[in-house]
């Protein structure tokens, strides 16, 4: 018998749904999916833009503090050239003040008004004015004037650029260097010591000397006259001119000639490159000294160091490295005797 089963409609109706629920949670779930992955997508994207933000903001902040640096700078550089012009504003009554009557009447206050333009003193730099006021001042007889514009020339400041500028600046330093005026003495030593003779003749220097000494003539001036930069520069001169070319230079001004040549004769110039000489172990130099030092000439008289220089040559006056004894020489020995008696 065949049996034929029913299933009870719950159990039929209870497989069926079961799909149903599942795609709808699956649905579901997937929304949910896609509602998280929008908002994290829009997280990140609101999380750029923070970012962004964030770093202009910084960018406009420095931007924002190197501007106001340079403000504050051009600020202070303004207020700098302000105190500059009010500065230069209270000085320049005093400079324009001085130009009077009165004060071109004075070579040295038309000279004062020459370096204010030079320097730039209370009024603007103005070399080619400050040539005009040196230039005029030079004129009516200011010797510092003078040497201005000697430098002017030679350092081609001069407002016409010359072939002549040279040659104009040193006429006006050996003008200023006959009236005494020490700086220029040593500008001309340093401008004419390898100078062509010729040049030197041209100058008419107003002195009594042969050409070729004219530089060493004007530095032992300047010397003299207690430039110290001369000093130093005799110095350096003593220090490299062979002791022969000093016991020459020497001769020339102990002796006050030399053939057509006429040297002013000058025994304390003599003495100082005898004795330069002696230093640097010349008999010449030695017996020279000697012998001034005996006679007193262009020295205080000093027997006693007379003494020391002739026993240092052993009694014997050598001349140029031979044993050939000078007229002064025969003078020393003879007094060297007589001393060795007493």
């Amino acid at each position: 018998m065949n049996l034929v089963q029913f299933s009870s409609p719950s159990s039929s109706s209870s497989s069926s749904a079961a799909p149903t629920l599942n795609t709808k949670m699956i649905s579901v779930l997937e929304k949910l999916e896609a509602t998280l992955q929008a908002k994290l997508q829009e997280h990140n994207t609101l999380t750029k833009e923070v970012s962004a933000l964030e770093q202009q903001q910084k960018l406009d902040e420095e931007q924002r503090e190197k501007a106001l640096t340079l403000a504050r700078a051009q600020r202070d550089q303004a207020q700098a050239n302000l105190d500059k012009e009010k500065a230069k504003a209270d000085m320049k009554p005093k400079v324009i003040h001085s130009f009077s009557p009165e004060t071109y009447a004075n070579p040295e206050k038309i000279r004062t008004i020459a370096d204010n333009f030079f320097h730039g003193r209370g009024i603007e730099k103005n070399l080619k004015v400050a040539f005009h006021f040196y230039n005029t001042a030079a004129g009516k007889g200011s010797v510092e004037a003078m040497y201005a514009v000697g430098c002017m020339y030679i350092n081609g400041q001069a407002p016409n650029k010359s072939y002549w500028n040279t040659f104009d600046g040193k006429k006006w330093l050996v003008k200023a260097a006959d009236q005494g005026h020490a700086k220029s003495m040593l500008k001309i030593s340093d401008l004419f010591w390898k100078a062509p003779i010729n040049l030197l003749h041209i100058l008419n220097i107003g002195i009594k000397i042969k050409a070729e000494y004219v530089p060493l003539y004007y530095l032992l001036e300047a010397v003299r006259l207690g430039l110290p930069e001369a000093t130093e520069r005799l110095t350096e001169k003593y220090n490299t001119l062979p002791p022969n070319e000093l016991t020459n230079i020497g001769h020339r001004f102990h002796a006050g000639c030399d053939g057509i040549w006429i040297y002013e004769e000058r025994p304390e110039i003599a003495f100082q490159f005898f004795q330069a000489a002696a230093k640097r172990g010349s008999p010449t130099g030695k017996v020279m000294q000697a012998f001034m030092y005996c006679n007193g000439i262009g020295t205080p008289r000093n027997e006693t160091q007379a003494k020391i220089l002739v026993e240092e040559l052993h009694g014997k006056c050598i001349v140029d490295g031979s044993l050939k004894m000078s007229d002064d020489g025969k003078k020393i020995y003879s007094q060297y005797k007589s001393w060795t008696k007493q």
